[in-house]
């Protein structure tokens, strides 16, 4: 477990971390590239100028986590929980995300492509007709 702990100019490859508990963690210019975070928790974690490219994160919990200036490449986010954390300026457009937990106001400024733009339309409640 690795809960409370900074991590910096850390890159992390080909690495199992099922179920790891990195709550209120600070990681600062850390690369995470292929890697399997199914369960992680996280919470309350500080995200800055980082990379996460080609890591599976299903049903891993993101809530409250304040991030800048990451890059997002190719990562599955399937049924994440991500309550209290905005995706302001965040680019999900190479991701997975169906079955988040977002809050409406979170959304504001994601960037993201048609099909997960349609996702969040039904997580908002708006019925979209084609």
């Amino acid at each position: 477990q690795f809960a409370r702990s900074i991590f910096h100019r850390v890159e992390w490859k080909h690495c199992k971390m099922i179920g790891t508990d990195f709550s209120q963690c600070a990681f600062r210019h850390v690369f995470f590239t292929t890697c399997l975070m199914r369960y992680a928790n996280f919470n309350a974690s500080k995200w800055e100028d980082g990379i996460c490219k080609d890591c599976d994160a299903t049903e891993a919990s993101f809530s409250m986590l304040e991030w800048k200036q990451m890059v997002l490449e190719q990562c599955n986010f399937t049924a994440c929980e991500l309550i209290g954390t905005s995706l302001e300026n965040i680019d999900l457009s190479s991701c997975q995300i169906e079955g988040i937990t977002v809050q409406a106001e979170n959304l504001k400024g994601a960037i993201m492509n048609e099909q997960q733009a349609l996702l969040c339309a039904k997580l908002l409640g708006i019925t979209v007709k084609y």
